[in-house]
């Protein structure tokens, strides 16, 4: 049951008031991490990285081997990670308007369809980081970043394009409302 509570200014918390410890519970994920979780970030965000570039220079097409290719994608990555850290921190928009699956399309557009589904599932761990690991968020953003890459049908036609997003955006409700 979702209800709002007020607590009066220079009221001293008690963890032992049920209404307190909903506030200490609250506070605790506004604080900055820890140093072991932030440690812990650096080792998931850097296994994430390492796995992408291994498949890209091991199974990737002979233009997705090559370092500026690679560096190309992993900026496409990190840009969405800044749109997405913005519009948590700077609007009031729920965390599903993050456009994680634009990267999965981008790289479908330019390359294959396996490394976009590859790149998709790194954003999609890296945008739930953001939010705690948000089971339900990555579930979502995996779903509408695999059906954008899947149901690209005709790379070189944009107004395949709006077809892709409809068909994409009905997978995703679909995905969200079953869940």
């Amino acid at each position: 049951e979702y209800r709002r509570i007020t607590i009066p200014p220079f009221t001293v918390l008690d963890e032992n008031n049920e209404d307190h410890r909903e506030a200490f519970a609250y506070e605790s994920i506004r604080r900055p991490p820890s140093a072991l979780r932030l440690a812990a970030l650096v080792v998931l965000y850097a296994t994430l990285a390492l796995m992408l570039t291994a498949y890209m220079q091991r199974l990737g097409q002979s233009r997705v081997r090559l370092l500026r290719t690679q560096s190309g994608i992993f900026a496409i990555v990190l840009l969405i990670m800044v749109i997405a850290k913005a519009i948590l921190l700077f609007t009031g928009l729920p965390e599903y308007w993050v456009p994680a699956s634009a990267a999965a399309l981008w790289i479908a557009l330019a390359f294959d369809r396996r490394t976009a589904i590859l790149a998709n599932l790194m954003v999609a761990f890296l945008v739930a980081s953001l939010l705690r690991f948000d089971l339900f968020l990555l579930i979502v953003l995996l779903v509408r970043g695999m059906s954008v890459t899947l149901f690209l049908l005709n790379r070189k036609r944009p107004r395949f394009l709006v077809v892709n997003g409809a068909l994409a955006g009905l997978a995703t409700a679909l995905a969200y409302l079953a869940i």
